[in-house]
């Protein structure tokens, strides 16, 4: 009996259909901030085993979707605390490097280069207390004493997106003054005690550029795109360091990925070259997944794609995107913490 081409293309279809693994017809899917989402966008364009949906929202309700059971993990800049949500304490949740990024703090400052302002942690969060209000206040100065600094009023700039604890510049001014939680209400929001409060990256662009005063805190991808000048922060060795792939990448040499089950916190790198203001992408899935989720195809499904991910090959994605890949320590580390998942 002769097959046509066709019937023979139909046989292998349905043969491999059949001997596939089941896992591979599920769908694993991610909600996470928008700042997030190149990076998942990239590892649906390049993993092929299994299909990756991502939900790209504002961050307390990618949490809140991911802590109500509607997703298999989200990705987040800073751990959750207790205070997130009561859910929190009905997960046993596992935390997962995907990825390296960084804040910069941009500010518009005529005649002043890119680089040359210096800030430490404890100035930057007093100004955007509302604190420090003047770009030639005496501490200012004294900390910048090359550089001739105007008698203009300091113009705090901040994206409403960032209201969420969950978000990376909010939880590191909460560890740099205690102040910054104690209006916090029942939504666990941060209230910004000064400023304008604008929607996107976008429009803090626009006013950074009309406003001459202005100081804002964006993602360095963002700044680095748009040539706006970024100063250097002063990291745990004592040294000024403005943000770059090295020094985002510096910051997470030689750092212990956990202590105990808390995630490391980039911030604290003593390394000489760290860009303090870098934090770890993660993410975060339930280590119980069998229990929470019910599904050993998805669980699967999920675990075949975080090992891709802390592949050679996934950390090759991340390096497409505005993300800096793990140095290979940290992905050792994290590898081992797969094991982990029971699904």
């Amino acid at each position: 009996m002769k097959l046509s081409l066709k019937s023979v293309a139909i046989n292998i279809f349905i043969l491999s259909s059949l001997t596939a693994p089941a896992w591979c017809a599920v769908e694993v899917k991610g909600a996470g901030g928008v700042s997030d989402k190149s990076l998942a966008q990239t590892w649906a364009s390049e993993y092929s085993q299994t299909r990756l949906k991502y939900d790209s929202k504002n961050t307390a309700e990618a949490v809140n979707e991911f802590l109500s059971n509607d997703c298999d993990y989200t990705l987040i800049d800073s751990p959750f605390t207790a205070l997130e949500s009561p859910k929190v304490s009905s997960h046993h949740l596992l935390y997962l490097p995907a990825a390296l990024s960084a804040q910069a703090v941009i500010y518009n400052l005529p005649g002043i280069l890119s680089g040359s302002l210096k800030l430490t942690p404890a100035v930057l969060s007093d100004i955007f207390m509302g604190k420090i209000k003047k770009w030639s206040d005496p501490v200012l100065r004294q900390l910048n004493p090359r550089l001739l600094l105007p008698d203009i009023d300091i113009r705090v700039v901040h994206q409403s997106d960032e209201s969420s604890m969950n978000d990376f510049f909010p939880s590191f001014l909460e560890h740099q003054n205690s102040r910054w939680i104690l209006k916090r209400e029942k939504d666990k929001n941060l209230h910004w005690p000064i400023g304008q409060s604008l929607s996107n990256e976008g429009k803090v662009l626009d006013k950074a550029r009309q406003w001459a005063g202005v100081i804002a805190v964006i993602d360095f991808s963002f700044a680095d795109e748009k040539h706006l000048p970024v100063a250097q922060i002063q990291n745990k060795s004592g040294r000024f360091v403005e943000p770059s792939n090295e020094s985002i990448g510096a910051s997470a040499n030689e750092v212990t990925l956990f202590s105990g089950d808390k995630p490391a916190a980039l911030t604290e790198s003593l390394n000489k070259m760290a860009y303090p203001l870098s934090t770890v992408v993660w993410i975060v899935v339930d280590q119980d997944y069998a229990k929470v989720h019910h599904n050993h195809d998805k669980g699967q499904a999920l675990v075949n794609f975080l090992n891709w991910v802390l592949s050679t090959e996934g950390q090759t994605g991340a390096s497409k995107t505005i993300f800096v890949p793990l140095p290979r320590e940290m992905l050792s580390q994290a590898q081992t913490k797969i094991q982990q998942i029971r699904y």
